[in-house]
């Protein structure tokens, strides 16, 4: 009879009692906590305490095989879009499985000084007629352009790289700063 009378006295709130097959359905769709939680009508933390008093697992235990299922689902998918020939997908995917990329040719502008009297005839009608060949005469931290057009070798974008054509006059950042305080006594 005691007992009657607790059961019936209990105070507090009723404990909230979850839909589990539409949560793991939702997590297997890979919705938010915060969806989930929504549509649990509750919030994220009281999701997070009654999944962890009903299954006994913190909530990324319990959502990580839902949410696993989810991606291979998804990669599955993406791949048998790729092999039907969705040209896209199989670049994107060699980018993100295979680590192919892009080749981009980067080109920094900088103003560079170089002193023409110390060039030859021949190099100067180089200079004229293939102004990128400026890569061929500067090299180091003066330039992060190296173009050397004439040897099919264009925007090269590794200066650390560089290695200068057998013909090649090459002017380093030092050679630069020096000609510099030469020229006005001072250094730069």
């Amino acid at each position: 009879m005691a007992r009657e009378i607790s059961q019936r006295l209990r105070v507090g709130r009723t404990r909230l009692k979850l839909d589990y097959d539409l949560i793991e359905d939702c997590l297997r769709h890979c919705s938010t906590k915060k969806e989930i939680a929504g549509l649990c009508g509750t919030t994220v933390d009281t999701l997070s305490r009654v999944v962890y008093r009903d299954k006994k697992l913190l909530w990324e235990d319990y959502a990580r095989p839902f949410y696993a299922y989810a991606a291979s689902t998804l990669r599955r998918a993406q791949y048998n879009k790729a092999i039907e020939g969705n040209p896209a997908l199989l670049i994107w995917l060699g980018k993100q499985w295979l680590g192919q990329f892009d080749r981009q040719a980067v080109a920094l502008q900088q103003n560079v000084d170089i002193d023409i009297k110390n060039l030859s005839t021949e190099e100067l009608k180089l200079l004229q007629s293939d102004p990128s060949a400026i890569g061929r005469f500067v090299a180091g931290n003066a330039t992060k352009t190296i173009g050397d057009s004439a040897n099919g070798n264009t925007n090269k974008y590794a200066p650390e790289k560089f290695e200068p054509h057998e013909n090649d006059t090459v002017v380093t950042y030092e050679d630069l700063t020096n000609a510099d305080s030469d020229r006005t006594g001072t250094e730069v």
